[in-house]
């Protein structure tokens, strides 16, 4: 099983590594940890620049829905 999680170092939390526990119970786990600058990747090509530009426009019009990290991992 792949999982991808991209969150900033503050969000790194206890509750996380046991939520990870929870999932993979006995299965060896594997962690990378790399830094990105999405800007620069969505900046790489027109496809994706277009993509930024069109979510930029959605934000500034103020269709967003907002979330907590709790929320995403369901424990509300």
């Amino acid at each position: 099983m792949y999982i991808g999680i991209h969150l900033s170092p503050n969000e790194l939390t206890e509750q996380m590594l046991k939520t990870i526990r929870k999932v993979f119970k006995d299965e060896e786990v594997h962690f990378f940890v790399e830094g990105q600058d999405e800007t620069e990747y969505l900046l790489s090509s027109e496809a994706n620049r277009k993509m930024l530009d069109k979510s930029i426009e959605e934000v500034e019009a103020g269709n967003v829905t907002e979330f907590s990290l709790d929320e995403l991992l369901g424990q509300e």
